[in-house]
Protein backbone atom coordinates (compact mmCIF):
# COMPACT_ATOMS: atom_id res chain seq x y z
CA UNK A 1 0.00 0.00 0.00
CA UNK A 2 1.52 3.21 -0.90
CA UNK A 3 1.87 6.14 1.79
CA UNK A 4 -1.04 8.08 -0.01
CA UNK A 5 -3.26 5.34 0.34
CA UNK A 6 -2.55 4.38 3.94
CA UNK A 7 -3.04 7.88 4.92
CA UNK A 8 -6.29 7.52 3.39
CA UNK A 9 -7.43 4.41 5.00
CA UNK A 10 -6.29 5.76 8.43
CA UNK A 11 -8.72 9.15 7.60
CA UNK A 12 -11.66 7.10 6.66
CA UNK A 13 -11.40 5.31 10.37
CA UNK A 14 -12.02 8.73 12.05
CA UNK A 15 -15.54 9.70 13.61
CA UNK A 16 -17.14 13.12 12.96
CA UNK A 17 -17.56 14.28 16.32
CA UNK A 18 -20.58 16.54 15.12
CA UNK A 19 -23.44 16.65 12.28
CA UNK A 20 -21.68 19.81 11.31
CA UNK A 21 -18.43 17.94 10.55
CA UNK A 22 -19.95 14.65 8.62
CA UNK A 23 -21.61 17.80 6.47
CA UNK A 24 -18.48 19.72 5.77
CA UNK A 25 -17.02 16.28 4.62
CA UNK A 26 -19.72 15.28 2.74
CA UNK A 27 -19.93 18.99 1.19
CA UNK A 28 -16.25 17.95 0.04
CA UNK A 29 -16.71 14.96 -1.76
CA UNK A 30 -19.49 15.79 -3.11
CA UNK A 31 -18.68 19.31 -4.46
CA UNK A 32 -15.39 17.22 -5.95
CA UNK A 33 -17.12 14.23 -7.53
CA UNK A 34 -20.57 15.09 -7.18
CA UNK A 35 -23.10 15.52 -10.56
CA UNK A 36 -26.91 15.88 -11.00
CA UNK A 37 -28.39 13.36 -13.32
CA UNK A 38 -31.48 14.40 -14.94
CA UNK A 39 -34.14 11.88 -16.49
CA UNK A 40 -37.51 10.63 -16.56
CA UNK A 41 -38.98 13.75 -15.05
CA UNK A 42 -36.66 13.06 -11.62
CA UNK A 43 -33.89 14.04 -10.89
CA UNK A 44 -30.75 12.49 -8.84
CA UNK A 45 -27.09 13.22 -7.06
CA UNK A 46 -24.43 11.08 -8.24
CA UNK A 47 -21.16 10.92 -6.13
CA UNK A 48 -18.14 9.65 -7.60
CA UNK A 49 -15.33 8.31 -5.81
CA UNK A 50 -12.29 6.27 -6.70
CA UNK A 51 -12.27 3.83 -3.68
CA UNK A 52 -14.55 1.61 -2.73
CA UNK A 53 -14.15 2.45 1.42
CA UNK A 54 -14.96 6.22 0.53
CA UNK A 55 -17.79 5.30 -1.22
CA UNK A 56 -19.23 3.05 1.66
CA UNK A 57 -18.07 5.72 4.54
CA UNK A 58 -20.18 8.71 1.62
CA UNK A 59 -23.01 5.69 2.23
CA UNK A 60 -22.75 5.55 5.70
CA UNK A 61 -22.77 9.44 6.75
CA UNK A 62 -25.24 10.12 4.03
CA UNK A 63 -27.93 7.97 5.58
CA UNK A 64 -26.74 8.83 9.44
CA UNK A 65 -27.01 12.76 8.76
CA UNK A 66 -29.87 12.53 6.01
CA UNK A 67 -31.94 9.17 6.65
CA UNK A 68 -32.28 8.75 3.05
CA UNK A 69 -31.99 5.25 0.90
CA UNK A 70 -28.95 5.45 -1.56
CA UNK A 71 -27.81 3.12 -3.98
CA UNK A 72 -23.67 1.87 -5.03
CA UNK A 73 -22.81 1.06 -8.68
CA UNK A 74 -19.12 -0.15 -9.12
CA UNK A 75 -18.20 0.65 -12.28
CA UNK A 76 -14.89 -1.13 -14.38
CA UNK A 77 -12.58 1.39 -15.53
CA UNK A 78 -10.06 -0.68 -16.21
CA UNK A 79 -10.03 0.65 -19.91
CA UNK A 80 -8.76 4.31 -18.08
CA UNK A 81 -6.76 3.06 -15.81
CA UNK A 82 -8.14 2.41 -12.56
CA UNK A 83 -9.62 -1.01 -11.67
CA UNK A 84 -12.88 0.83 -10.31
CA UNK A 85 -15.36 3.67 -10.11
CA UNK A 86 -17.92 3.68 -7.83
CA UNK A 87 -20.73 6.53 -7.76
CA UNK A 88 -23.20 6.48 -4.41
CA UNK A 89 -26.90 7.66 -6.19
CA UNK A 90 -29.31 8.97 -3.83
CA UNK A 91 -32.66 10.84 -4.95
CA UNK A 92 -34.43 11.24 -1.95
CA UNK A 93 -34.88 14.54 -0.34
CA UNK A 94 -32.40 16.38 -3.07
CA UNK A 95 -33.37 19.78 -2.80
CA UNK A 96 -32.48 19.47 0.74
CA UNK A 97 -29.85 17.78 0.86
CA UNK A 98 -27.97 19.94 -2.00
CA UNK A 99 -29.04 23.08 -0.19
CA UNK A 100 -27.27 21.17 3.04
CA UNK A 101 -24.17 20.51 1.55
CA UNK A 102 -23.52 24.06 -0.44
CA UNK A 103 -24.22 22.35 -3.52
CA UNK A 104 -27.19 24.53 -4.63
CA UNK A 105 -28.98 27.56 -2.91
CA UNK A 106 -32.57 27.98 -2.70
CA UNK A 107 -32.52 29.67 -6.21
CA UNK A 108 -31.12 26.66 -8.11
CA UNK A 109 -27.33 28.15 -8.38
CA UNK A 110 -24.56 26.22 -7.58
CA UNK A 111 -22.33 27.04 -4.83
CA UNK A 112 -19.08 26.24 -3.83
CA UNK A 113 -17.20 26.09 -1.13
CA UNK A 114 -17.78 25.63 2.98
CA UNK A 115 -21.25 24.81 3.93
CA UNK A 116 -23.10 27.17 6.12
CA UNK A 117 -22.59 24.38 9.03
CA UNK A 118 -19.25 24.51 8.92
CA UNK A 119 -18.96 27.36 11.79
CA UNK A 120 -16.49 24.70 14.16
CA UNK A 121 -12.88 24.56 13.34
CA UNK A 122 -13.16 20.97 13.64
CA UNK A 123 -16.15 21.37 10.87
CA UNK A 124 -13.85 23.26 8.53
CA UNK A 125 -10.99 20.43 9.27
CA UNK A 126 -13.26 17.91 8.14
CA UNK A 127 -14.15 19.70 4.94
CA UNK A 128 -10.14 19.90 4.35
CA UNK A 129 -10.53 15.95 4.85
CA UNK A 130 -13.43 15.31 2.79
CA UNK A 131 -11.10 17.54 -0.31
CA UNK A 132 -8.17 14.95 0.47
CA UNK A 133 -9.87 11.85 0.13
CA UNK A 134 -11.78 13.06 -2.94
CA UNK A 135 -8.75 14.30 -5.14
CA UNK A 136 -5.37 14.60 -2.64
CA UNK A 137 -2.01 12.41 -3.09
CA UNK A 138 1.11 12.48 -1.35
CA UNK A 139 4.63 11.78 -2.12
CA UNK A 140 6.25 8.73 -0.50
CA UNK A 141 8.24 11.00 2.41
CA UNK A 142 11.43 8.69 1.12
CA UNK A 143 10.93 9.91 -2.23
CA UNK A 144 10.03 13.47 -2.21
CA UNK A 145 7.92 16.12 0.02
CA UNK A 146 4.73 17.14 -2.35
CA UNK A 147 1.16 17.16 -1.58
CA UNK A 148 -1.35 18.05 -4.10
CA UNK A 149 -5.12 18.37 -4.40
CA UNK A 150 -6.23 18.01 -7.88
CA UNK A 151 -9.89 19.91 -8.53
CA UNK A 152 -11.72 20.43 -11.47
CA UNK A 153 -13.54 23.43 -10.63
CA UNK A 154 -11.24 26.77 -10.06
CA UNK A 155 -14.05 28.16 -8.09
CA UNK A 156 -13.61 25.31 -5.36
CA UNK A 157 -9.90 25.26 -5.67
CA UNK A 158 -9.69 29.10 -4.80
CA UNK A 159 -12.42 28.12 -1.84
CA UNK A 160 -9.72 25.22 -0.81
CA UNK A 161 -6.75 27.68 -1.00
CA UNK A 162 -8.25 30.67 1.37
CA UNK A 163 -8.93 28.01 3.42
CA UNK A 164 -6.14 26.28 3.89
CA UNK A 165 -4.66 30.14 4.33
CA UNK A 166 -6.97 30.07 7.22
CA UNK A 167 -5.36 27.35 9.11
CA UNK A 168 -1.61 29.16 8.32
CA UNK A 169 -0.34 26.84 5.90
CA UNK A 170 1.43 27.83 2.19
CA UNK A 171 -0.21 26.21 -0.23
CA UNK A 172 0.78 27.02 -4.12
CA UNK A 173 -1.73 27.44 -7.39
CA UNK A 174 -1.05 25.83 -10.54
CA UNK A 175 -2.64 24.46 -13.82
CA UNK A 176 -2.44 21.12 -15.22
CA UNK A 177 -4.40 19.76 -18.56
CA UNK A 178 -7.62 21.99 -16.96
CA UNK A 179 -7.04 21.05 -13.98
CA UNK A 180 -6.34 23.32 -10.42
CA UNK A 181 -3.92 22.03 -8.67
CA UNK A 182 -3.24 22.90 -5.20
CA UNK A 183 0.46 21.91 -3.51
CA UNK A 184 2.10 21.78 -0.62
CA UNK A 185 5.77 21.11 -0.48
CA UNK A 186 8.62 20.65 2.48
CA UNK A 187 8.13 18.17 5.20
CA UNK A 188 6.70 20.49 7.64
CA UNK A 189 3.91 22.05 5.52
CA UNK A 190 2.40 18.72 4.12
CA UNK A 191 2.83 17.60 8.19
CA UNK A 192 1.16 20.14 9.29
CA UNK A 193 -1.45 19.17 6.75
CA UNK A 194 -1.98 15.90 7.86
CA UNK A 195 -1.92 16.60 11.17
CA UNK A 196 -5.28 19.11 10.12
CA UNK A 197 -7.00 16.63 8.87
CA UNK A 198 -6.33 14.07 11.52
CA UNK A 199 -3.70 11.62 10.12
CA UNK A 200 -1.46 11.15 12.88
CA UNK A 201 -0.32 7.61 11.87
CA UNK A 202 1.09 8.97 9.13
CA UNK A 203 2.65 12.28 10.44
CA UNK A 204 4.70 9.54 13.07
CA UNK A 205 5.33 7.69 9.78
CA UNK A 206 6.30 10.88 8.03
CA UNK A 207 8.50 12.18 10.58
CA UNK A 208 10.05 8.84 10.76
CA UNK A 209 10.93 8.62 7.03
CA UNK A 210 12.49 12.37 7.13
CA UNK A 211 14.87 11.75 9.95
CA UNK A 212 15.82 8.16 8.26
CA UNK A 213 16.58 10.45 4.99
CA UNK A 214 18.13 13.21 6.76
CA UNK A 215 20.14 10.57 8.69
CA UNK A 216 21.25 8.98 5.20
CA UNK A 217 22.31 12.05 3.64
CA UNK A 218 24.42 13.02 6.71
CA UNK A 219 25.87 9.80 6.40
CA UNK A 220 26.59 10.28 2.50
CA UNK A 221 28.03 13.90 3.18
CA UNK A 222 30.22 12.58 5.68
CA UNK A 223 31.49 9.31 3.46
CA UNK A 224 31.77 11.77 0.68
CA UNK A 225 33.91 14.25 2.58
CA UNK A 226 35.98 11.43 4.37
CA UNK A 227 36.76 10.34 0.41
CA UNK A 228 37.69 13.39 -0.45
CA UNK A 229 40.12 13.99 2.52
CA UNK A 230 41.28 10.63 1.65
CA UNK A 231 41.80 11.09 -2.22
CA UNK A 232 43.62 14.62 -1.10
CA UNK A 233 46.10 13.05 1.47
CA UNK A 234 46.79 9.93 -0.88
CA UNK A 235 47.23 12.52 -3.45
CA UNK A 236 50.05 14.52 -1.17
CA UNK A 237 51.54 11.62 -0.15
CA UNK A 238 52.08 10.38 -3.62
CA UNK A 239 53.59 13.70 -4.58
CA UNK A 240 55.84 13.74 -1.91
CA UNK A 241 56.91 10.34 -2.48
CA UNK A 242 58.06 11.38 -6.19
CA UNK A 243 60.10 14.74 -4.60
CA UNK A 244 61.84 11.89 -2.41
CA UNK A 245 63.21 9.76 -4.82
CA UNK A 246 64.02 13.02 -6.95
CA UNK A 247 65.97 14.40 -4.27
CA UNK A 248 67.76 10.88 -3.82
CA UNK A 249 68.20 10.07 -7.80
CA UNK A 250 69.86 13.85 -7.88
CA UNK A 251 72.51 13.31 -5.03
CA UNK A 252 70.67 15.66 -2.56
CA UNK A 253 69.07 13.75 0.35
CA UNK A 254 71.83 12.84 2.11
CA UNK A 255 73.09 16.68 1.80
CA UNK A 256 69.78 17.69 3.68
CA UNK A 257 69.46 17.74 7.33
CA UNK A 258 68.65 14.98 9.88
CA UNK A 259 65.07 15.82 10.06
CA UNK A 260 64.52 16.50 6.87
CA UNK A 261 66.14 13.17 6.00
CA UNK A 262 64.34 11.50 8.80
CA UNK A 263 60.79 12.87 7.08
CA UNK A 264 61.87 11.45 3.91
CA UNK A 265 63.15 8.10 4.72
CA UNK A 266 59.50 7.44 6.67
CA UNK A 267 57.56 8.88 4.18
CA UNK A 268 59.01 6.23 1.31
CA UNK A 269 58.68 3.40 4.56
CA UNK A 270 54.78 4.44 5.12
CA UNK A 271 53.03 5.77 1.63
CA UNK A 272 50.27 5.28 3.18
CA UNK A 273 50.43 6.85 6.87
CA UNK A 274 48.97 10.16 7.96
CA UNK A 275 50.78 13.33 8.52
CA UNK A 276 50.19 12.85 12.25
CA UNK A 277 51.36 8.97 12.48
CA UNK A 278 54.55 10.00 10.36
CA UNK A 279 54.85 12.37 13.48
CA UNK A 280 54.66 9.85 16.11
CA UNK A 281 57.19 7.78 14.27
CA UNK A 282 60.43 10.29 14.50
CA UNK A 283 62.74 9.80 16.94
CA UNK A 284 61.76 11.85 19.39
CA UNK A 285 57.98 12.18 18.52
CA UNK A 286 57.79 15.73 16.41
CA UNK A 287 54.25 17.40 15.78
CA UNK A 288 51.70 17.15 13.35
CA UNK A 289 52.60 20.61 11.87
CA UNK A 290 56.49 19.88 12.24
CA UNK A 291 56.34 16.79 10.19
CA UNK A 292 53.79 18.74 7.66
CA UNK A 293 56.31 21.45 7.17
CA UNK A 294 59.16 18.95 6.70
CA UNK A 295 57.36 17.26 4.04
CA UNK A 296 56.55 20.45 2.59
CA UNK A 297 60.14 21.68 2.70
CA UNK A 298 61.02 18.87 0.64
CA UNK A 299 59.05 19.13 -2.02
CA UNK A 300 60.10 22.53 -2.47
CA UNK A 301 63.79 21.44 -2.66
CA UNK A 302 62.14 19.35 -5.26
CA UNK A 303 60.95 21.51 -7.26
CA UNK A 304 64.04 23.97 -7.27
CA UNK A 305 66.09 21.08 -8.40
CA UNK A 306 63.64 20.86 -11.18
CA UNK A 307 60.97 18.42 -10.34
CA UNK A 308 57.86 18.63 -11.93
CA UNK A 309 54.90 16.85 -10.92
CA UNK A 310 54.22 14.47 -13.14
CA UNK A 311 57.24 15.33 -14.44
CA UNK A 312 60.14 13.69 -12.75
CA UNK A 313 61.64 11.63 -15.09
CA UNK A 314 61.52 14.45 -17.37
CA UNK A 315 63.36 16.80 -15.46
CA UNK A 316 65.62 14.45 -14.31
CA UNK A 317 67.01 13.60 -17.82
CA UNK A 318 67.57 17.37 -18.78
CA UNK A 319 69.01 18.02 -15.30
CA UNK A 320 71.69 15.53 -16.49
Amino acid sequence: MSFSSAAKEELMRIPCRHEGCAIAELSAVAQVGGSLLLGRGRMALSIQVENGALARRVYSLMKETFGVELEIRVQDSRRLGKQHVYFVTLQERLPHVLRTLNLMDRNGLSHRGLPASATRSCCRRAFLRGIFLSCGSVTNPEKGYHLELVLKNPGLAEAVRELIREFGLKVGLSRRKGDSVLYLKGADSIGDFLALIGAHTAILQHENARILKEMRNQVNRAVNCETANLNKTVKAAVRQGSCIRFLMEQGAFNELNSGLREAGVLRLQYPEASIQELADLTEPPTGKSGMNHRLRRLCQIAEELGWRDGLGEEAEGESR
